[in-house]
């Protein structure tokens, strides 16, 4: 639900015209199939070539990112003094990566890095995360046989599963790999990896950006959740609108036709009041569902989406739940002021402290957990419900 079925990245290089080389990997049964692996000139081509809004992953290894390997030195701050002693440190991300026996490290200015998720987020694509130079190669290790791998300037030695050099090249010749199944060309070893270090939600290196990262790939996993979650509102919306139009057509013709009728019974009128009250209750229910999806009811949602911490996903929030399963000629009862919230959580204790503070919500009267269990690969599940005030 988080990526859906598209995984995508780009690899901003700098050896040739067509700089952009763009991976995107179809998940279908567990499998990932290449979808798309094409050379593209500028931000504006990737966004047409992908859907929109679609998510993205940037691995920046242009001339713009300075990399050197230095010796040994698992202290950061340390090994960058070794490596770039001259620069102002926090002008620049960086990203450090431990080889076999020396220290490689690649830097890039932050005020480049924003403007390029600012100039993707301009063509309605969502940057998810970024990483450079070829720290990336780092996450394919568990995926590679041969002692060497090549991406579009580099050449990288393997010895014992780590990484023991990288050498940069001018120009490296074209040629395909197969990695875990997935044949690609060395142009987008890069792009790979960075697929499947947010797929795996795995960090291998150190680097002063991985908040930031966690920030943006979050600020897009709730910019999809409440997508989705208003498409299907609007859709039940029209749904129940359309129904209600032609129960309305069907007995205010049948009304009409029993008015008509000179010689209607006192059973006929009797009816005729029922269907009138069965009418003005399905409207009544569209009504309420319409009110659903006011500003007040945004208004919640936000609230109750800005205070999520990171170690709890949720998967969704019912806002004024039916209270029992609908059936044919019975009313329809909501649970009135009420939001029913479902998810998973990986830490208790940060899971207790996330519904105390949704009790001191001035608006909320009262949080009841009504299940807390257990679960396989997600963590743990739960179900909250929420009285509003």
């Amino acid at each position: 639900m988080k990526y859906g079925s598209y995984y995508a990245a780009v690899e901003h290089q700098s050896n040739d015209d067509n700089k952009l080389a763009l991976l995107v990997l179809k998940k279908e049964k567990n499998e990932f199939k290449v979808e798309t692996q094409k050379k593209l000139s500028s931000i504006k081509e990737v966004a047409e070539t992908l859907n929109k809004n679609q998510h993205l992953y940037l691995a920046v290894n242009n001339n713009q990112v300075l990399s050197k390997s230095v010796k040994k030195e698992l202290n950061e701050d340390k090994a960058l003094q070794n490596g770039y002693s001259t620069i102002k440190i926090s002008d620049f991300y960086y990203e450090i990566v431990q080889l076999e026996d020396c220290t490689h490290i690649s830097i890039c200015r932050k005020e480049y890095i924003q403007k390029l998720i600012d100039d993707y987020k301009q063509q309605h694509l969502n940057i998810i995360g970024f990483t450079l130079g070829n720290s990336a190669v780092i996450h394919l290790l568990p995926f590679l046989e041969s002692t060497s791998i090549s991406t579009s300037n580099a050449s990288l030695a393997i010895a014992n599963n780590l990484i023991s050099s990288i050498d940069l090249i001018d120009k490296v010749d074209e040629h395909p790999y197969l990695i875990n199944g997935i044949e690609i060309l060395n142009n987008y070893t890069l792009s790979l990896a960075a697929i499947i270090s947010y797929y795996s939600n795995g960090i291998k290196t150190a680097s002063n950006f991985n908040s930031y990262n966690t920030l943006i790939s979050k600020e897009f996993a709730q910019k999809r959740f409440f997508s989705l979650g208003l498409k299907t509102g609007l859709a039940v919306l029209f749904i129940s609108l359309l129904v209600n139009f032609l129960l309305f057509d069907y007995y205010n013709g049948h009304n009409e036709t029993l008015i008509q009728n000179s010689q209607i019974n006192q059973s006929y009128k009797e009816q005729l009041l029922l269907l009138n009250n069965e009418l003005n209750n399905k409207k009544k229910l569209v009504d309420d569902i319409a009110n659903s999806t006011t500003s007040k009811t945004s208004f919640y949602f936000d609230q109750i989406g800005m205070s999520v911490p990171t170690t709890i996903s949720l998967n969704s929030i019912g806002y004024q739940p039916v209270l029992k399963k609908i059936e044919d000629g019975k009313k329809i009862v909501l649970s009135e002021q009420t939001l029913l919230i479902k998810g998973s959580s990986s830490n208790g204790e940060n899971f207790s402290n996330w519904v105390k503070g949704l009790e001191k919500f001035d608006w909320i009267k009262s949080v009841d957990i009504v299940d807390y269990g257990t679960g396989k690969k997600l963590g743990t599940m739960f179900e909250l419900r929420i009285a509003l005030k």
